[in-house]
């Protein structure tokens, strides 16, 4: 009998303990890591703080985006900084933007942390439940999916979305030309490559098979946005105009199965059953492998001036051309490979820092030069690349090789 009463009892303090709303998981922030993955996030309601896992992958930056209703930092009616300790320390960082909803900050961190704790004078650890998600939400949910998503090989990607049957081509610079049929929403991988002295394209044209229902394409590469186009307007941009994509009317005439009909609604002069989207495919990224490892554990902060000069050399002056581009490109599958390695040994070695510190230096100070001049065109960075060059191997190898002949000479 008394099993009987004391079953109740237990539940109904289970009960009191695990309140409902305390088992709905609050809803991540939006952010943007560089040099590493955020694994995930946690509330510390007894501290008010946000606390998150990462795994760096180099020395990075993560730029996150608050919502007041999630964590806040305030004494009365005046808003004050949040604390930011990284793996327990405090650690300096940026508020870019604060509105009456949001604040946005900037966090720098090292390739051996692996938690940030953001410090609050209040926290909220669950959210209302969602409301129902329309289908131009989910669309727009899984393009930024898709964008945070790697691609191998630096291919690109098109996203077909659509509620009923629909059939189309694609044709790209290293892609054949390709005739595709299918349902709903689905992937395509291809290729779309660029050479040194010419730009590589692509040319999707797709139609509806039924008179109702949508149809949006979108071609993305490199995380980032090519072209998109809808058959309806709540889903972004109605159809690209034909007469300046002599691509896509080929691709519509080659095209066995989407023929044109005369059961277009017309508006402005543009089909809403037909989409189509062209363009010049994406540089490379070059910043994927992170910051400039080296440098930033020689003169111990990535905000350090020599750090921040190599940055507006590289973003303002050798990026803006393609063979700049292309150059970085390699030059960072090289300098990635061993960078990692030397910067943990300089944290490891002072000696070795120093050791560093000295040989990196007149480096950094022939690079200085281009912060002096203008660089317009692919000649110009040829021609100071190859200077830069050959003055780095006089420093680093003519020069000590005459200084040895020498010595060895007058021995």
């Amino acid at each position: 009998m008394n099993s009987v009463i004391v079953s109740p009892a237990i539940i109904a303090i289970v009960g009191i303990i695990i309140n409902p709303t305390f088992a709905q998981q609050f809803v991540e922030p939006d952010y943007a890591i560089r040099g590493g993955e955020i694994l995930g996030f946690e509330i510390d309601t007894e501290n008010t703080s946000l606390i998150i896992s990462l795994k760096p992958r180099a020395s990075g930056e993560l730029i996150i985006t608050l919502p007041r209703s999630l964590i806040d930092a305030k004494i009365g009616s005046e808003y004050i900084d949040f604390v930011v300790l990284i793996d327990g320390l405090e650690f300096y960082f940026i508020e870019e933007t604060s509105t009456s909803y949001s604040r946005a900050i900037t966090i720098p961190f090292e390739r051996f942390n692996s938690e940030i704790k953001i410090i609050g004078t209040q926290v909220f650890s669950q959210e209302a439940s969602p409301p129902a998600i329309s289908p131009q939400q989910q669309i727009e949910n899984r393009i930024k999916t898709e964008l945070q998503s790697e691609i191998p090989q630096g291919n690109a990607k098109l996203l077909i979305f659509s509620d009923t049957r629909w059939s189309g081509a694609l044709q790209a610079s290293g892609y054949d030309f390709t005739t595709r049929n299918g349902q709903d929403d689905r992937v395509i991988i291809f290729a779309c490559e660029s050479s040194f002295f010419e730009e590589g394209v692509y040319a999707a044209k797709f139609q509806k098979m039924t008179k109702d229902g949508y149809l949006q394409i979108v071609a993305i590469q490199n995380q980032k946005i090519l072209k998109k186009s809808s058959t309806q307007l709540p889903f972004g941009e109605i159809g690209s105009d034909e007469s300046e994509c002599a691509i896509c009317n080929y691709l519509m005439v080659k095209m066995p199965e989407a023929k044109i009909t005369e059961e277009w609604t017309e508006f402005g002069g543009k089909s809403f059953q037909v989409v189509s989207i062209f363009g010049t495919c994406a540089e490379e990224s070059v910043l994927s492998g992170g910051g400039c490892l080296i440098a930033t554990a020689t003169f111990g902060s990535e905000f350090s001036t020599q750090v921040q000069d190599l940055r507006e050399i590289r973003d303002n002056k050798v990026l803006k051309t393609r063979l700049g581009t292309a150059f970085m490109t390699g030059f960072n599958q090289f300098y990635y490979s061993f960078s990692p390695t030397i910067a943990d040994w300089e944290r490891e070695n002072p000696i070795f820092k120093q050791t560093v510190k000295l040989a990196i230096t007149p480096l950094l100070t022939s690079l200085s030069v281009l912060n002096y001049v203008d660089i317009d065109s692919e000649f110009e960075v040829l021609t100071y690349g190859i200077s830069l060059i050959l003055l780095n191997a006089g420093m680093y190898f003519a020069a000590p090789a005459v200084v040895i002949y020498k010595i060895r000479k007058f021995l």
